[in-house]
């Protein structure tokens, strides 16, 4: 097991500095340092000293149609350059988390390349990228907290359980009903709730007819059967 974890985030928003930092108390709980930087902190001569017991963690997000967040495109610059040497991280540990938006053409772009570049020049993957999406049922936390567990039951002492900042049953599905008397309703599925139907106040889409994205503003009204308090956990 690695005694030093350095997490570099690439954000554009906060978000992957968020959760670079959850990242970072979940590690001060285990017997791993963490050292937490915007990837433009290093240089890739500083970033080729973190091999002998250390493990590097990169959080980007891609924004945009696959640009390159400003927190890390000097680095991503430098790494990109011909001159390097395909065994400048050779023995590094590695792994990558992206957090994009699948309904976008260049889904996790940044974090893809990322991931290929690093193995290009010897660095060695702890796990599999992980491809965190914004369309998921749970958000991004969908994909990245199953993906953090496994890496801390490969970093972290035995018994180890990541913070988790979430909870899984609070997605809810939608189901359109048909019309009574000019009125629309809809039938909506908590996890672990019985479907409820409710009068649809509102169903108005937010984006441009024009955008690929239909994202749209449902209301509907007080439910005692739903209980959902927005950012406030159940």
């Amino acid at each position: 097991m690695a005694s030093r974890l350095l997490i570099l985030y690439g954000t554009q928003t906060g978000t992957a500095k968020d959760l670079s930092e959850r990242i970072a108390r979940d590690a001060l709980r285990t017997d791993v340092k963490p050292f937490l930087h915007p990837m433009n902190y290093m240089s890739v001569g500083e970033l080729s000293t973190w091999i002998a017991g250390s493990i590097v963690i990169f959080v980007v997000s891609t924004t945009g149609q696959g640009d390159t967040p400003k927190t890390m495109d000097v680095l991503w610059k430098a790494l990109c350059k011909k001159s390097l040497s395909q065994e400048l991280f050779k023995g590094m540990k590695f792994a990558v988390i992206a957090l994009g938006d699948s309904s976008y053409p260049k889904f996790n772009f940044v974090g893809k390349r990322l991931f290929r570049r690093m193995m290009q020049l010897g660095g060695k993957p702890i796990l599999n990228i992980c491809l965190g999406d914004d369309q998921h049922d749970l958000g991004y936390e969908g994909v990245v907290d199953p993906w953090l567990e496994e890496f801390w039951h490969l970093c972290a002492p035995k018994g180890f359980e990541p913070e988790s900042e979430y909870d899984w049953d609070c997605s809810f599905h939608l189901q359109s009903l048909p019309p009574t008397i000019d009125v629309d309703y809809l039938k909506i599925d908590g996890t672990g709730v019985k479907m409820t139907e409710v009068q649809l106040i509102e169903n108005r889409r937010l984006s441009h007819v024009d955008h690929f994205q239909d994202l749209r503003l449902i209301s509907i009204p007080a439910c005692d059967a739903l209980k959902y308090a927005p950012g406030i956990k159940k």
